[in-house]
């Protein structure tokens, strides 16, 4: 996944922003909304301050964020196709039912994942849809006529918070090959709790019927032999991974290049892992699923998609 098309700069589009730049720094974002920055914002929208009021929203957000870019317009029928060119994905945090509506259909029709964020009142929902799974329209099928917006209800600030830091954990599992699709997750901030909603796809779903046959024949999750190579790693390294234990990599034909790519994302890890010379340090030990690479070819041992590289310290408190 190289770029995502980030709907809405509100209460939910902030921290998704924020967050995603953490969690994939290499993420492309393209930041879209219409409207700017107003000083009723500021309590749940933490991109902006005083100093921004008045301005585009995304611009705003835009120069607070590595890595993205503003598109001062709305997502609608006669923007869709420019905006959509090159994405790999879609976080939607807008607040207006027949926005969410559209976006949905426009990547179930094209095939691009999507990640649906909502919040209004003390209620809060996640939803994640990817080729084949089921959608918005399959549970809900059309916009609500009378439905409250949060202009119009009102929201809770860190439910906001919230919710936007799941969107782009969920959009975190998309690039990881791992949505998690076919539940949609609602929260009770009165409560405290969570709960997940299972549903199919509707057979029937207007949205789904004009997705591209192979687009709807496709499998969501791919089979293990197709998927990208993982890399575990150890709890002394996952501050340097903002804290993740399993990694995809992509286009890794050796466990060279594996690290190669691991670097990139997590520059301070290279370090951990070889030496000057771009050799394994000697506190390492890396398994290809359950060989160590050390018996074989070292860091030019072949890997194929779906290998599983695991990092170990060799000695346990060691320098790692």
């Amino acid at each position: 996944m190289k770029t995502a098309l980030l709907l809405g700069l509100g209460g939910l589009g902030c921290p998704a922003a924020l967050s995603l730049s953490e969690l994939l720094p290499e993420l492309r974002l393209v930041l879209v909304d219409p409207d700017c920055v107003e000083r009723s914002n500021l309590p749940r929208q933490i991109l902006f301050n005083d100093a921004d009021v008045g301005q585009p929203k995304a611009l705003a957000a835009a120069r607070k964020i590595s890595n993205a870019e503003a598109r001062v317009t709305r997502f609608e029928e006669s923007t869709a196709n420019e905006l959509l060119q090159g994405i790999d994905l879609m976080l939607d945090g807008t607040d207006d039912a027949a926005t969410r509506f559209f976006a949905n259909d426009e990547c179930v029709r094209r095939g691009i994942p999507l990640v649906h964020g909502a919040a209004v009142g003390w209620t809060g929902q996640l939803l994640t849809v990817v080729t084949g799974s089921a959608c918005l329209r399959c549970l809900f099928e059309a916009p609500p006529r009378d439905g409250p917006t949060c202009a119009q209800a009102g929201v809770l600030a860190p439910l906001c918070g919230l919710i936007g830091a799941e969107m782009a954990r969920a959009a975190l599992l998309v690039s990881q090959g791992r949505p998690e699709t076919g539940v949609l997750q609602r929260w009770d901030a009165r409560s405290g709790s969570v709960r997940p909603f299972r549903f199919s796809r509707d057979p029937h779903c207007p949205a789904c019927i004009q997705a591209p046959r192979a687009a709807r024949a496709a499998q969501v999750l791919k089979k293990e032999s197709d998927m990208p190579i993982t890399v575990k790693i150890p709890a002394p390294l996952r501050p340097l991974t903002a804290n993740l234990a399993e990694i995809a990599v992509e286009n890794a034909a050796t466990v060279q290049a594996a690290l190669e790519e691991l670097s990139r994302k997590y520059p301070g890890i290279k370090d951990k892992l070889l030496d000057d010379k771009g050799s394994m340090r000697r506190y390492v030990n890396l398994f290809k699923n359950d060989e160590d690479v050390r018996s074989g070819q070292g860091l030019s041992t072949a890997l194929k998609e779906g290998d599983r590289l695991t990092i170990v310290p060799a000695i346990a408190g060691g320098c790692i």
